[in-house]
């Protein structure tokens, strides 16, 4: 897979990499300097996309490992408690 050279085409930067680019660089002269700093207030101010998620009424993350802890809690406590009831009664009758 290494053994020959293959060229690779490479397409040219986004505009965010080319404002990174820019801020990277380390603003040399004060027309660059102005002009990247108000690409990136427009970057900073624009709206978010929406992902397409639905709202929030599912089950989250947490909450599914708090009732799988409580699932695993109950399945020991329940039946002690049963075993133990069970035992108590046979002793007092």
């Amino acid at each position: 897979m290494f053994s020959s050279t293959t060229p690779q085409y490479i397409s040219p930067p986004t505009d965010d990499l080319a404002l990174v680019d820019c801020l990277l660089k380390g603003f040399q002269d004060t027309t660059a300097q102005g002009a990247c700093l108000q690409k990136m207030q427009s970057k900073a101010v624009e709206p978010v996309r929406k992902t397409g998620q639905p709202l929030g009424h599912a089950v989250g993350f947490f909450e599914q490992g708090i009732f799988i802890g409580l699932g695993f809690f109950l399945t020991a406590v329940i039946p002690s408690l049963g075993y133990g009831l069970w035992i108590l009664k046979k002793k007092l009758i």
